[in-house]
């Protein structure tokens, strides 16, 4: 019995001696606050004492950065208010990702993201390019309807002028669906010209440009015409009232709302006049 009483007495001693290391281990392995925020800035323990492949954020340790902001970001992302002491440096916390990147870190990153087609892109795309290649396929359906295919056509040299109209009512065409949308883009209308021009694309190409330049042309000019006349109306009649001023200007705009509604109605129907000739053609 004395026997079995001092063995039980040497397992408890035992077990208490290694209850006693275990617990020095333990208090010698666990960082203080303090270490551990510096600790996880270095890619050292997180938050649960698990040790963190990097700093705050992800991304490789760089001794260059800046511990203390590195530091202070992790305790204020456990105090987001920035209340009780556990703060380094109180109000001075992090103000860019300069503090916790480098400038190859985030040249890479916003590389990344550039190079990746947004959604929205995309999107974009897909409701842009299908109306502007059947806009443009309607306009060349005869071949002769863009510049650059008029000597495919027996006819096509006398109706040079008649392509030209053509060609800028396929831009008014195009500008007012834009318009709607909410957007604009020139390439987008030369985009369409390549598509439906197979024989010629980069002269296509031109001619789309320069149709929208001849029509940014016919707007500024009429503009120009309305300062011009609007001026020299302003200085002949001074001596009249502010409401015959009044009037003459808007007459003035009802004018040129006319001429342009005439440009685009001819424009219309000489497009109309060639699409139906072409069937004609087609049909013989």
């Amino acid at each position: 019995q004395l026997d079995q009483q001092s063995s039980a007495e040497d397992m408890d001693n035992r077990n208490e001696e290694l209850s006693k290391i275990a617990a020095r281990a333990t208090a010698a392995t666990t960082p203080t606050p303090t270490a551990a925020a510096a600790a996880a800035a270095a890619g050292g323990y997180n938050s649960i004492g698990m040790m963190m492949e990097g700093p705050i954020m992800g991304g490789p340790y760089d001794p260059t950065t800046s511990s203390s902001s590195m530091a202070a970001a992790f305790l204020s992302s456990r105090n987001p208010y920035n209340l009780g002491s556990n703060n380094l440096t109180g109000a001075s916390s992090i103000q860019s990702l300069s503090d916790l990147y480098t400038a190859q870190q985030l040249l890479a990153q916003n590389s990344a993201v550039a190079a990746m087609p947004s959604l929205f892109q995309q999107q974009q795309q897909q409701q842009q390019k299908p109306p502007t290649q059947e806009a443009a396929a309607a306009a060349a359906e005869a071949e002769y309807c863009l510049r650059g295919l008029e000597a495919r056509s027996s006819k096509g040299y006398r109706r040079r002028r008649d392509n030209k109209f053509v060609g800028m009512c396929a831009v008014l065409d195009e500008q007012d669906r834009q318009h709607a949308m909410g957007i604009y883009d020139a390439d987008i209308i030369a985009y369409g010209y390549q598509i439906a021009c197979r024989v010629c694309r980069s002269y296509a190409h031109a001619a789309a440009l320069q149709d929208q330049v001849d029509v940014l042309k016919f707007y500024q000019d009429e503009l120009e015409e309305d300062m011009n006349d609007n001026s020299s109306t302003s200085n002949e009649n001074n001596d009249n009232s502010n409401n015959s001023n009044a009037t003459t200007t808007m007459e003035m705009e009802m004018d040129r709302l006319e001429r342009l509604k005439s440009f685009i109605h001819k424009t219309l129907k000489l497009r109309k006049m060639v699409l139906d000739e072409t069937k004609a053609v087609k049909h013989q």
